[in-house]
């Protein structure tokens, strides 16, 4: 039988160990981040990390970062240069916050006009080397209509 509980501290040793077995079948030298505080909270840069057990033998552990994500609103190239100039500041700011990389998404019509300003400003082209995916966690919209419909109700 097939149980998930949430990661305590104590299950550090054991995360590391499915880690480097993970490393180790894969030929891959993926980073660990830290998942525990010294208090024994998950690290502010974790939002929650599990075990799984099967028959109350833990078999894996799996954990969601919280990852920074830049994301640009506007289309000034001097602000955007600027900002690729303080990259390193920024970085350095973010790992002293114990954050292990910066995700920079973008639309596949934009990629090749992005691309060489980010490498300048250290970003890795992984197109081809990983697969996007991402689960929406966002709730759909509200209609204009579904909104007076839930104001007349009386709660």
């Amino acid at each position: 039988m097939i149980h998930i509980r949430l990661a305590r501290a104590s299950d550090w040793p054991l995360i590391q160990q499915f880690h480097q077995e993970q490393n180790l079948m894969q030929g891959t030298n993926t980073d660990l981040p830290k998942l525990f505080a010294p208090d024994g909270e998950f690290a502010h840069n974790i939002a929650m990390a599990f075990i799984v057990e099967r028959d109350g033998q833990p078999v894996q552990s799996f954990y969601f970062e919280l990852v920074p994500e830049v994301c640009f609103a506007g289309c000034d190239p001097q602000a955007t240069a600027y900002a690729r100039r303080e990259i390193d500041r920024i970085a350095f700011g973010l790992r002293a916050m114990g954050y292990t990389g910066i995700n920079c998404r973008v639309p596949i019509q934009l990629t090749e006009a992005i691309r060489g300003p980010l490498a300048h400003a250290g970003f890795d082209d992984l197109t081809g080397q990983f697969s996007d995916f991402f689960k929406d966690l966002r709730l759909p919209p509200v209609e204009e209509n579904e909104c007076h419909e839930l104001n007349k109700r009386k709660f």
